[in-house]
């Protein structure tokens, strides 16, 4: 869980216009790719919940894990 406290720490290095134009990635560890943000949030104060709504594209329902362990797997038998 991130709170708004830890994003504005990490934030606070990136108030200089310089990093306007800097990109957010957000990714996805488990299939090693970056993640499809709408560009919405939405906020529930009851929660106190921040959402960012994104997307995350399948890739054969397969995690990194399961992936590593497979190579590791086929390492080992050969």
């Amino acid at each position: 869980m991130m709170t708004i406290k830890d994003l504005r720490d990490i934030l606070i290095h990136f108030t200089d216009r310089k990093y306007d134009d800097y990109e957010v990635i957000l990714w996805d560890y488990n299939h090693q790719q970056d993640c499809d943000w709408g560009g919405g949030y939405s906020l529930s104060h009851p929660d106190k919940r921040l959402v960012f709504p994104i997307t995350v594209n399948d890739v054969n329902e397969e995690t990194i894990t399961d992936r590593i362990k497979k190579v590791m797997d086929d390492l080992k038998n050969k």
